[in-house]
């Protein structure tokens, strides 16, 4: 999960090379949405970056856990389980 930190005292310094047209490009489109700095364009792109990493692992997690046969044996006897409990008291 990604852990936002807004103190600048756990900034890191780095150097990145970039083709020409991708520099341009970023910065085109990140001033059309407000940002100033080269820096300010690289966070957002990387931030955005990392969190669609963590979506993509976390829902590739959920699609093994559902092919699971342990797993898909425990659903459906909670749903067994559930299904007496939803119908209780109801009369139809």
């Amino acid at each position: 999960m990604v852990q936002k930190n807004n103190s600048n005292s756990q900034s890191l310094r780095a150097t990145v090379t970039l083709p020409a047209w991708l520099d341009k490009l970023a910065m085109k489109l990140g001033r059309l949405q407000g940002f100033k700095t080269r820096t300010q364009v690289l966070h957002e792109a990387l931030l955005l970056y990392v969190k669609e990493a963590e979506r993509e692992l976390f829902s590739t997690a959920m699609d093994e856990m559902a092919r699971d046969p342990d797993i898909q044996a425990d659903v459906k006897g909670i749903t067994r389980e559930f299904a007496d409990a939803e119908s209780d008291g109801l009369s139809e």
